[in-house]
């Protein structure tokens, strides 16, 4: 069960490192030509929403550590930790009409988008590593730790990689791309880490 715990744990990783390499590169490239960035007359700059998400984070800190005690003892870590790969899809599932018009669309897709990318940090990035190191034998936290960075690792080299595709393929295939590997990943670390029911009847 705890090798199990692990991969579906390192899967979650592999995959928010991909869905972060977008959020914070192909996609805020996306926004300098498909987002209206005019508010009352000043255009916002592109850097500004690469600080949004950390600001957001600031401000959502507080609520985290309210809520979190409570979350992890009526939904489980593991659950919440898929709970984050769901919003991680959502991130660019969110954006999926914006494909259907070819003007500019408002900054609130992006914020939208750029909100649910928080979520889904605040979620995979913490729990999962607490869980992780809660599963593993002391003996190999050290292994299992570096197997967990090595995993954000390769997901960024893979989110390279994804990166380009904005460039080659249709915008609407590259985020459903994007929506779909995040909710596969949220299946299967479900799956890997389900518990089993117990029996009323039994003592």
């Amino acid at each position: 069960n705890s090798s199990q715990i692990i991969g579906g744990l390192t899967l979650a990783m592999f995959l928010f490192t991909l869905c972060t390499a977008q959020a914070e590169g192909a996609l805020l490239l996306w926004s300098k030509d498909r987002i209206d960035r005019i508010v009352l007359g000043f255009e916002v700059p592109i850097a500004w929403f690469l600080a949004f998400p950390a600001i957001l984070v600031l401000l959502l800190a507080p609520m985290q550590l309210a809520l979190l005690p409570r979350l992890k003892q009526s939904i489980g870590t593991s659950r919440l930790v898929a709970m984050g790969l769901v919003a991680a899809a959502l991130c660019f599932a969110v954006l999926l009409p914006t494909t259907l018009w070819t003007h500019r669309v408002s900054l609130a897709w992006l914020a939208a988008s750029l909100s649910f990318f928080v979520l889904a940090e605040l979620l995979v990035a913490p729990l999962g590593l607490a869980l992780l190191l809660r599963s593993t034998s002391p003996r190999f936290v050290g292994v299992v730790t570096g197997l967990w960075y090595g995993a954000g690792a390769l997901g960024y080299f893979v989110g390279g990689e994804i990166g380009m595709l904005w460039s080659r393929w249709p915008t609407q295939r590259v985020l459903i791309l994007l929506t779909a590997l995040p909710i596969v990943g949220a299946v299967v670390l479900a799956t890997l880490t389900r518990q089993p029911i117990a029996n009323p009847t039994e003592p």
